[in-house]
């Protein structure tokens, strides 16, 4: 773990390259989501499997979570993806095209810097993740009042980390401090949003994983209609947890995608795949033949 002062903070930054790294091998940068979450659920999943296939792999704590700094305000999307263009400059990539995975609430900070820096990045790998819209919007002022609602009960840290030992105590602990001492709640859901024009001109080609007990599973649907190159893929019985509870079926897809510009195959009977342009989706019940990214 490195320790870099970025955007005049304090971040928490770790680097994963293979024993050879080359400049032509992919670039990824990896932003975990909201909450209790942190780069350890990257490292712990596709960090490695990346590095193995030749990929240099950045990932690092959002401000306010994990070992960065939190600030007490300073939580506008527009700060978020300012970290990420300081993590970006930081490694020497700001002229290095770049391969971006988001979850949940990284997938928003992913699309946010993707719109402003579109020939700077060469894909995005959107988890359990939507782009920040104006339903967006609604959707997470709702999610955030009822989390900070939620934080005020005298025994909510012990319940949000029961069976999670002492690490889940302490994040519960940090979240319960970012919900209650920083700006938080009212600057996230503030945007700045993205228009449905801006979405339908988003260039650069997205893979959208999700499951379908998540509370978002519908957006794989969204996604493919709103952007002209995106595919989605929905796994059975997996929810929001995605990336860490079906790491080897993510990783199975992402790694193809990232390292080779292919839409990986799909090996996962019953998952469900929708493609922009596509008007119904289509169930999986054998391997989908790769294709390229356009």
């Amino acid at each position: 773990m490195a320790v870099a002062v970025l955007s005049g903070l304090r971040c928490n930054l770790e680097l994963l390259s293979p024993a050879e790294p080359r400049p032509e091998q992919p670039a990824v940068v990896c932003v975990h989501g909201m909450g209790v979450d942190s780069l350890a659920s990257y490292y712990l999943t596709i960090g490695s499997p990346l590095v193995r296939a030749g990929a240099e792999v950045a990932m690092y704590d959002l401000r306010g979570h994990g070992n960065s700094e939190r600030p007490p305000t300073g939580y506008r999307l527009d700060d978020f993806g300012a970290d990420l263009a300081a993590v970006i400059a930081h490694l020497g990539w700001q002229n290095r095209p770049v391969q971006l995975v988001g979850n949940s609430f990284g997938g928003t900070v992913v699309f946010h810097y993707a719109t402003a820096h579109p020939r700077r990045v060469v894909s995005v790998t959107a988890v359990e993740t939507e782009p920040p819209t104006e339903s967006w919007s609604g959707w997470m002022a709702r999610v955030l009042h009822d989390m900070a609602t939620e934080m005020t009960a005298p025994d909510a840290v012990e319940r949000l980390g029961a069976g999670r030992g002492r690490v889940g105590l302490r994040q519960a602990e940090a979240m319960r401090a970012l919900v209650r001492d920083t700006t938080l709640v009212a600057d996230v859901p503030a945007g700045p949003l993205l228009s449905e024009r801006e979405l339908a001109d988003f260039p650069i080609p997205v893979l959208g994983l999700y499951g379908a007990r998540s509370e978002i599973a519908d957006r794989a649907q969204l996604l493919p209609r709103l952007l002209s190159d995106c595919v989605t893929v929905t796994f059975p019985d997996h929810g929001h947890r995605l990336l860490v509870d079906a790491r080897r079926a993510v990783t199975d897809l992402v790694v193809p995608w990232i390292m080779a510009g292919r839409r990986p195959s799909v090996v996962a009977d019953g998952a469900v795949v929708l493609r922009s342009g596509s008007p119904t989706p289509s169930t999986v019940r054998s391997t989908v033949p790769a294709e390229p990214r356009r």
